[in-house]
């Protein structure tokens, strides 16, 4: 069985240190952060993932990376039943497992239903790597399931406008067909 490469993301960078990024004040729905290595198979991809779409190409790579290096920053996850739920970091966790790393770097942070999401969705948004649709569906989940208004999206979201979160969620209300090549790449929401 092969173990997870180098000495653990702990023996570069101080727990302590960590703990002190994610500021447990900040939110009053999380809770302080811990960084430790799991077994890889007790992280579980999140449902509610805002991402659906994971380039092969990108991830292939990352993977040679991860075999070369290990995995260099560690995934955030939060504790779910005797499992861990990842918030950010599922390519990386993709990688790690194509690599057959045993473990992998994680923070763990306990943190509620919405909280998880609007991190996830961030952290996802700052790099730009979802497609319109996948923040649509995003959008759309924090307002459903959160009762969530477009200002208070807006506002969580990195100060994005009202006009501009209802035009996104606007997406979905165009036909299928044209959903599907947004998805694709083939349109922009432009």
């Amino acid at each position: 069985m092969k173990k997870g490469l180098g000495r653990g993301f702990g023996s570069l960078i101080p727990t302590n240190l960590i703990d002190e990024t994610f500021d447990p004040t900040a939110q009053q729905d999380v809770k302080v952060s811990h960084l430790r290595d799991i077994a890889i198979d007790q992280v579980v991809p999140d449902p509610d993932q805002p991402r659906r779409f994971f380039d092969e190409n990108a991830l292939n790579e990352l993977t040679e990376s991860v075999r070369e290096h290990g995995v260099v920053q560690p995934i955030v996850v939060t504790p779910k039943g005797d499992k861990y739920l990842i918030v950010a970091g599922e390519r990386r966790w993709r990688a790690a497992n194509r690599a057959n790393l045993t473990e992998v770097p994680c923070i763990v942070r306990s943190m509620s239903d919405q909280n998880r999401l609007e991190v996830s969705l961030i952290e996802n948004l700052q790099r730009h790597d979802l497609n319109a649709l996948e923040t649509a569906t995003a959008y759309q989940k924090l307002r459903d399931q959160f009762n969530m208004t477009l200002e208070e999206i807006g506002k969580r979201l990195g100060g994005k406008s009202i006009s501009a979160v209802s035009n996104t969620l606007r997406l979905l209300k165009l036909p299928k067909s044209v959903q599907q090549a947004l998805f694709e790449g083939r349109l922009n929401e432009g």
